[in-house]
């Protein structure tokens, strides 16, 4: 398997709300840079939960708009961070 990768990550296409109780819409945005204990997922699968629906709403009043849902994924590992142990480039995750 060959991954193709181009870091640093110029935009990320996603679907977000842009305030309390508002549809889904196309969005990009250009993410932070990877941490040194953290892992860059490409995303096959997403889940949306009960928690991203009151997120939506701010039920818990502590959304931020815009708002990137779907924390529920399972994707291939495509870079880490130099301290990342256990998963490699080329891993199947699922992150809940």
């Amino acid at each position: 398997m060959t991954i193709a990768k181009k870091w640093p990550m110029s935009s990320v296409k996603s679907y977000a709300v842009k305030s309390r109780g508002s549809a889904l819409e196309p969005f990009q945005f250009t993410p932070d840079p990877l941490g040194t204990e953290q892992v860059e997922i490409a995303v096959e699968y997403c889940g949306i939960c009960h928690s991203d629906i009151c997120m939506i709403n701010n039920d818990w009043g502590n959304s931020g708009y815009p708002l990137v849902l779907g924390h529920e994924v399972c994707g291939l590992i495509i870079a880490t961070g130099p301290s990342v142990k256990n998963v490699k480039i080329g891993d199947r995750v699922g992150l809940g």
